[in-house]
């Protein structure tokens, strides 16, 4: 579990088909609209010391940007989303 955003009242998320976004929607600005956000890669387990390989370094950030995808849209949040081709 990571978070992807801190901000406003989200609800409805929904995975794109190749996984690579997330669909939401969001009250930030007192209408619902829908925002997009990128998924964070999973970070590889670090290799422990020793090992003679080298750190992974750091996790990938557990949140990025969010994308405002509509605006003043009102959208009913009860219904939710989904992705279509």
């Amino acid at each position: 579990q990571r978070p992807v955003t801190t901000s406003g009242l989200n609800r409805a998320p929904v995975w794109s088909p190749d996984g690579q976004w997330l669909a939401f929607l969001s009250a930030r600005a007192g209408a619902f609209d829908i925002w997009l956000v990128g998924a964070p890669p999973d970070a590889a387990p670090p290799v422990p010391s020793g090992s003679g390989g080298a750190s992974s370094g750091p996790p990938t950030p557990a949140a990025s940007v969010a994308r405002q995808v509509t605006q003043n849209g009102g959208l009913d949040a009860a219904s939710g989303l989904s992705w279509a081709r």
